[in-house]
């Protein structure tokens, strides 16, 4: 779960790829949530017709859902998945959030917010 031993294991050099960037983010996540003691389930969404959202977190009566990319710029374009997740899943998403290194929030919907990876991990 931490991005940084496993290059020192694998004596890797240079910057994260974006799976190491997404994998880092969840990892985040799921530590935050257990460390509070949220009851959150964690999974994710592929669809046959390629829909996919990296992290879907479960409540007993809802949903958020992350989109998480690692570009320093992100547009509506790059949280596309997060939207019409009602029609499939089975409560209603809370929130859905499209983590990144973009600095500029932006709001897409009253649901679907792009805000800066670290800013939202606190």
């Amino acid at each position: 779960m931490d991005v940084g031993v496993v290059h020192a294991v694998l004596n890797k050099r240079g910057g994260l790829t974006g799976n190491e960037f997404e994998s880092a983010i969840v990892s985040e996540i799921y530590k935050q949530t257990k460390n509070t003691a949220l009851e959150a389930q964690f999974s994710f969404l592929r669809t046959h017709d390629g829909k996919e959202v990296d992290l879907l977190l479960e409540f007993p009566d809802f949903y958020y859902a992350f989109e998480i990319k690692m570009a320093d710029k992100v547009t509506q374009s790059d949280a596309k998945h997060l939207f019409g997740l009602e029609e499939i899943l089975d409560k209603p998403v809370k929130k859905a959030f499209l983590l990144s290194n973009d600095v500029q929030t932006k709001y897409f919907d009253d649901k679907t917010i792009a805000v800066h990876a670290a800013m939202f991990l606190g």
